[in-house]
């Protein structure tokens, strides 16, 4: 077709409209003709690079930082650099991201610096003497099989990290890790009816200055919908072996650090509502209940710490987010916003409203 010659622009009387079009003054611009390019591999693909801002603010202060993100139109490879600095009391730092697509499963390689100092300040909850401030420089480097299927959808994840944990004033010792994840869905609708579960595991194995411990974290979740309500139970429990570091134990609450892999720091759970610490323990269990409404999910979090599960510490709030999967074309990494209120129902900060909001990304 690119060698035809095209005839001459026939012209039609425009006394025989409707039956014929009429005849235009102009001859329409069309694409340029021309013989198709040589086929090339891909290589990397065509880069483009993207700066996009990251905030959190939470019941421990605030933090803001950059992220520069590359990427590629298939995401072939996606590179993230964060950096984030804020009070002392939130986690900061640096961090670079690489994740490449070319196989199944992907592979994931991260470099991170990340300071934390929750003793901070003369209401914390957290004492320099817990060892829970600290300056955590390390590697992680993982493989992810993505989420696959249409009524059944699962994941699966492994990897392992290495670093150096230097806690409050004593010197840097070594933590490393390795862990495996599984994580599957299940939906069914039928009209107005619904019914969704989630199941996550996490297991791991490491070394923290010189002291060995295994975890275990697991999280179900199931939502119901019906003639217009509907409603969501989570439940999240875990537990590490005796004689863990206190570093390896779970802290409850926060936003949660921005820069790395969940995975390499599994025993902290989020709670946004609540200051860091106001759950610890060798065990925890939480739970979480919620609607939709109007764009808002009102919600009710708990969580205890300890063998017994006896002190909850409650939340009441609502808030509203927004999940982007990661947009390749446009080199546009995945984004969460949060924001909402939280009311604690428990000692300490008992009936304070707490406003916190969340902006972060994913590669």
């Amino acid at each position: 077709l690119d060698s035809a010659a095209r005839g001459p622009v026939v012209a039609l009387d425009a006394a025989l409209a409707p039956a014929a079009p009429p005849s235009i003054a102009v001859e329409p611009d069309t694409l340029h003709r021309a013989p198709l390019p040589p086929s090339r591999a891909y290589g990397l693909g065509p880069r483009r690079t993207r700066l996009l801002p990251t905030a959190a603010t939470d019941a421990n202060g605030t933090s803001a930082g950059v992220v520069i993100g590359n990427g590629d139109p298939v995401g072939r490879l996606t590179a993230m650099l964060r950096v984030v600095g804020g009070d002392a009391e939130m986690p900061r730092g640096a961090a670079l991201g690489l994740v490449y697509r070319r196989w199944l499963p992907a592979v994931g390689l991260e470099a991170f610096h990340l300071e934390h100092r929750p003793s901070h300040g003369g209401g914390a909850l957290v004492l320099p003497a817990d060892s829970l401030d600290a300056r955590y420089t390390g590697t992680a480097l993982y493989v992810e099989q993505p989420w696959s299927g249409s009524a059944f959808r699962h994941r699966l994840r492994a990897g392992g990290s290495t670093g150096a944990l230097k806690l409050g004033d004593a010197a840097a010792a070594g933590r490393s890790l390795a862990f495996a994840e599984a994580a599957g869905s299940l939906a069914q609708n039928r009209g107005s009816r619904s019914i969704g579960a989630t199941l996550r595991l996490n297991g791991s194995i490491g070394r923290t200055a010189g002291s060995g411990w295994t975890r275990g974290v697991g999280t179900l979740a199931v939502g119901v919908g019906f003639a217009g309500l509907n409603g969501r139970g989570e439940v999240t429990y875990g537990a590490v072996s005796a004689g863990a570091p206190l570093w390896e134990r779970f802290e409850v609450g926060g936003a949660g650090q921005p820069l790395f892999d969940d995975a390499i720091l599994p025993q902290r759970l989020p709670l946004p509502g609540a200051r860091f610490g106001v759950v610890r323990g060798r065990e925890v269990l939480a739970y979480r209940l919620s609607t939709r409404l109007s764009g808002f999910t009102p919600y009710l979090a708990g969580a205890a710490g300890g063998g017994g599960h006896g002190d909850w510490y409650r939340v009441a709030g609502a808030e509203a987010a927004f999940d982007s999967p990661p947009m390749n074309l446009l080199r546009v990494p995945g984004v969460r916003l949060v924001a909402g209120v939280g009311y604690p129902l428990d000692a300490p900060d008992r009936h304070k409203l707490r406003v916190y909001g969340t902006v972060a990304y994913r590669p």
